[in-house]
């Protein structure tokens, strides 16, 4: 999957399950807004304040001189803070195409951690590759088939190699790392906030985990657990998209992403 083929989850979002999140959310939108712009609006006013109010110093040169500096004030900080807007716009803008770039290796290691479950499901079962499920049912799904076909003297589901398995958890847990050797930076230049730090940080260490469990031979059962707490875990976070969308060997996970987020 190519770098350009999709937008950082954070645009796909919408922010706020319920009526109440969405007025609490916007209320602080407001109020950040307004202790951004304070100064401007503050400095407007008193300049159209002067300009409005009826009084007069009985010294028709000083009215005229005092109403002069007032529209002067009200132009020259309505320009600056035209630039001001302007410049913050442009910081914002390049904040999140650095974001995007530096975060994508990691959402498609994500993204293509999940596939796997599901691509190795549908390629045992013709029947399967065309049914749709959540990250969640996939893994279910497979950890269920894989559990039969241990007990089954037989054998029949293979699932992925070990190895292979492995290979997967270390791509997230590398582009975690990556992510994190630098969050003391993208945090000082808001290209990212702490909350998004720390989510990585809690899947980094929910896949080293993981990964302990294929280096020491241990059941592979006990990764279903580990995706289950990686869905907790995205569950909370902006980026949930990720484990509600429901997708299909025909209909990757990856297909459901676009340049301007997810399709409708």
């Amino acid at each position: 999957m190519k770098l350009n083929t999709w937008r950082f989850l954070n645009l796909i979002i919408i922010e706020g399950d319920t009526l109440k999140e969405r007025c609490e959310l916007l209320l602080l939108k407001i109020v950040g807004t307004l202790k951004m712009y304070c100064i401007y609006i503050v400095i407007m006013f008193v300049s159209v304040l002067v300009r409005a109010i009826p009084f007069s110093s009985g010294n028709l040169s000083l009215d005229g001189t005092i109403n002069d500096i007032a529209i002067g004030a009200f132009a020259s900080t309505l320009v600056a803070w035209l630039v001001f807007v302007h410049d913050q716009k442009q910081m914002k803008n390049r904040n999140r195409e650095l974001c995007e770039y530096t975060i994508s290796p990691l959402l498609e290691a994500l993204i293509n951690y999940m596939q796997n479950f599901c691509r190795s499901v549908a390629i045992e079962d013709v029947g399967m590759r065309s049914e749709t499920h959540t990250f969640s049912e996939w893994s279910s799904l497979y950890f269920s088939r894989l559990s039969k076909s241990t007990d089954s003297p037989t054998g029949g589901f293979h699932g992925m190699d070990k190895d292979f398995l492995k290979a997967s958890l270390d791509r997230i847990c590398v582009a975690s790392k990556r992510i994190l050797s630098n969050e003391i930076w993208f945090q000082k230049e808001e290209v990212m906030e702490k909350e998004e730090c720390d989510l990585i940080y809690e899947i980094e260490t929910l896949c080293e985990s993981a990964n302990l469990f294929t280096i020491n031979n241990q059941a592979t059962m006990n990764v279903n657990m580990i995706n289950q707490e990686l869905c907790k875990i995205i569950q909370q976070s902006k980026w949930r998209a990720l484990i509600e969308v429901k997708y299909s060997h025909y209909a990757p996970l990856e297909n459901h992403f676009t340049k301007r987020g997810m399709k409708k």
